[in-house]
């Protein structure tokens, strides 16, 4: 029992301590994004609109080395900048595997499997626009009534663009309230991650991986609660090669920097829960069919 109890410990705090580097590195850009008119110049540079501007805006996540902690406030400032609800999502879950480290990581990793690198780009990019078309268009309440009222107190909050002093106030004042409202919910994503990982004992899934469709499945589920950052989570992968077929890889590597504990967790300070929910049935619906189809393929 005390064994368990310091697992839980060790893993829970092991993802806190992976994840805060890059939940300061995003608010600091969504603050900075907020203050300085040099997000909205580079953005009003993007195509206006169809499916070249949704485009342009999941290939953001190149510039920005944020994971899928880090870029969450990122999207957050993107909805209060008033990008659509399609344009916000799309961001959100393409910025996680389009980050450079991601995509070179996943290259190193991969070496011996050269295809999974651009399989996991690509099909992360369709995963995106695909998922944020569909929540585009559902008729359900979309923004968390607190996050409303976040985006409208900044579209009336004009007073501190001409003087520095209160401009640096304000930004410290965001910043701090942005990481406090994320840290606060990694802290309890984290924990439930920990937690189910101790308690469940993935050796008992051994049979499991071996098959294409089941491997995929388990891989899924595996991603969801082992909320491990987008920037490392290659390496993780590859520890399990020889456990399941590269498909269901593949299908860890799509679904688990869009969606998983930690970032679900985070993003109920954004999002309804039922945009969450139809956001993971969605990715992970799509992710298994990428993973089991390549993964029959490519082997």
């Amino acid at each position: 029992m005390l064994e368990r109890i310091q697992d839980f410990i060790t893993i829970t705090l092991s993802i806190i301590i992976e994840a805060t580097p890059f939940l300061v590195l995003g608010p600091l850009i969504a603050t900075l994004a907020l203050q300085f008119s040099w997000f909205d110049k580079f953005t009003n540079r993007l195509p206006k609109k169809g499916f070249a501007r949704r485009l342009s805006i999941a290939s953001m996540g190149v510039a920005m080395p944020v994971c899928e902690c880090g870029n969450i406030p990122v999207s957050r400032t993107l909805a209060i900048k008033g990008f659509s609800k399609k344009e916000v999502i799309t961001f959100l879950l393409a910025a996680p595997i389009l980050n450079p480290i991601t995509i070179i990581t996943t290259r190193e990793a991969f070496r011996n499997v050269p295809w999974i690198m651009p399989a996991r780009v690509l099909g992360g990019l369709f995963v995106a626009l695909v998922v944020a078309e569909v929540l585009g268009r559902i008729r359900v309440e979309f923004w968390q009534p607190g996050f409303k009222k976040v985006c409208e107190k900044h579209n009336h909050d004009d007073d501190t663009k001409n003087n520095k002093d209160l401009r640096f106030r304000s930004f410290c004042i965001r910043f701090a309230e942005e990481f406090w409202a994320l840290i606060k919910l990694l802290i309890i994503g984290a924990s439930i991650a920990g937690f189910l990982q101790v308690a469940i004992n993935q050796n008992n899934f051994e049979s499991i991986g071996q098959g294409v469709v089941t491997g995929a499945i388990f891989m899924l589920v595996l991603g969801f609660v082992i909320s491990i950052c987008s920037s490392v989570d290659a390496f993780f992968a590859l520890s399990y090669s020889g456990f399941v077929k590269n498909g269901a890889l593949l299908t860890f590597l799509i679904a688990g920097p869009m969606v998983d504990i930690k970032s679900v967790s985070m993003l109920r300070a954004t999002l309804t829960k039922k945009v969450l929910i139809w956001m993971c049935c969605l990715v992970g619906g799509l992710s298994l069919l990428i993973g089991i189809l390549l993964g029959i393929l490519l082997g």
